[in-house]
């Protein structure tokens, strides 16, 4: 089986693995990326969220960033080990973040203190 770049070829090598009773797993590749200096593959940007207090919860913080609908959606993902904080795997949803801490959830997302004024 060949198994190229192309979408085509890669629907049709998963569809055959499906049809020998297997599961298909397909790496697909992305034309025109541009990568970095050092060959690396950019980070999209991470999207500064306001808090108005500091500390703010976990759980809080991911329906505020839009990273969770509601509140037992954030638990899910927190349960599920779907969020990083700062690199590290998180899931107490009462964990406390700081300014400029990074959460990833599918999205990178951190909180910032509003300028005053």
């Amino acid at each position: 089986m060949r198994v190229g770049w192309s979408s085509r070829t890669v629907h049709t090598a998963a569809a055959e693995i499906e049809e020998a009773g297997g599961q298909a797993l397909a790496v697909v590749g992305v034309r025109g990326l541009r990568l970095g200096q050092n060959g690396e593959v950019p980070r999209p940007p991470i999207l500064d969220v306001p808090i108005s207090e500091d500390p703010i919860r976990v759980g809080q913080f991911l329906k505020l960033a839009g990273l969770a609908e509601h509140g037992v959606h954030a638990k899910e993902l927190l349960e599920a080990g779907e969020v990083q904080v700062n690199g590290r795997a998180e899931t107490r949803r009462g964990a406390r973040l700081r300014t400029g801490d990074v959460v990833v959830q599918g999205r990178r997302a951190r909180p910032i203190t509003p300028p005053a004024g």
